[in-house]
Formats: structure tokens, sequence, C-alpha cells
């Protein structure tokens, strides 16, 4: 086992004895969202009578739990990326 391996194993059994709290909301057309933007919305391309069931989905990003709020809200906020250990985004 490599170095990075090792300790990939050392914090997943670090996370494993952890409690967690999910916060994870399902997102429906009904879910409470900031009012200038507009509700989930879904829309049947296909359904079981075409032999299969595919949806299109369009939804904002402004629902639920801000992990990041300084950012959506104060231009020099930090956001969820300032986190030392989260890699730059490409």
């Amino acid at each position: 086992m490599t170095a990075f391996q090792q300790q990939l194993a050392k914090a997943y059994e670090t996370l494993k004895q952890a409690n967690w709290i999910n916060l994870s909301r399902q997102i429906d057309a009904e879910s409470p969202h900031f009012p200038a933007l507009p509700a989930l919305e879904q829309k049947d391309l296909f359904t079981l009578k075409d032999g299969f069931h595919v949806q299109q989905l369009s939804v904002v990003t402004q629902y639920g739990t801000h992990i990041d709020p300084p950012c959506h809200f104060y231009t020099p906020g930090s956001s969820v990326r300032a986190i030392a250990y989260l890699p730059e985004a490409e």
C-alpha cells in the first residue's frame, strides 16, 4: 500500500467513526427557494409507454443549505474552494 493509500485508509477509518448529520433536502417544485428565481421544472421526455422513462429537469443552484454562503452574498467572501484540503477547480 502506498503512502497516499495509507492516508486514505486512515481518513476513512476516522470518518467511519464520526457522527454524521444529513443536511440534504429533497428538491421538488414545492421546495422553498429565493422568490426571484424559478421553481424546479420537470418534463417527461419519454414514459413507460415508450418502453423507458426519461425526464428533463431544470433547477437553479440556489436551493437548500449553502456550505459556503459568504461568496453568495459578499463579493470578497470565501467559497468552499477556500477550504485548504480541496483542490482548485480547473
